[in-house]
């Protein structure tokens, strides 16, 4: 076994567990979305602290939008990386953006996720 056989597998591998990060982000807020209204319409008629519910509502949105432009930033990257790769600029030559922007936004919409569960979950317990 070579080290470029490992290679290829750990970008495979790297590659699998990023799209099940993203689909299960996205799958996740948009289902905490649906549920949280359900939840408003049948159990929580009369709910207090409603602020908890809409904010959570803005973070799982802008959780949502941070995965959607990680799609579109995505491609561009690849875009921009196989060109420089065809006009022999190096990696390490792009700029920070390129080499960490979809990063980024995946993380922030891990925490965006997050935050906006929390908020969810204040007010499911606030309104019980």
């Amino acid at each position: 076994m070579s080290a470029s056989d490992d290679r290829g597998r750990l970008i495979a591998s790297h590659q699998a567990a990023s799209d099940a990060f993203d689909r299960a982000l996205m799958t996740l807020s948009a289902g905490s979305l649906g549920l949280s209204i359900a939840f408003v319409k049948d159990i929580a008629r009369n709910p207090v602290s409603v602020w908890t519910l809409e904010l959570s509502w803005i973070l799982m949105g802008l959780s949502l939008l941070a995965i959607v432009t990680s799609f579109v930033a995505s491609v561009e990257v690849h875009k921009r990386l196989i060109d420089g790769l065809d006009s022999g600029r190096r990696y390490d030559d792009e700029p920070r953006w390129v080499r960490h922007g979809v990063t980024w936004l995946n993380a922030l919409a891990g925490l965006l996720f997050v935050a906006g569960a929390g908020f969810l979950i204040t007010f499911a317990i606030l309104n019980v």
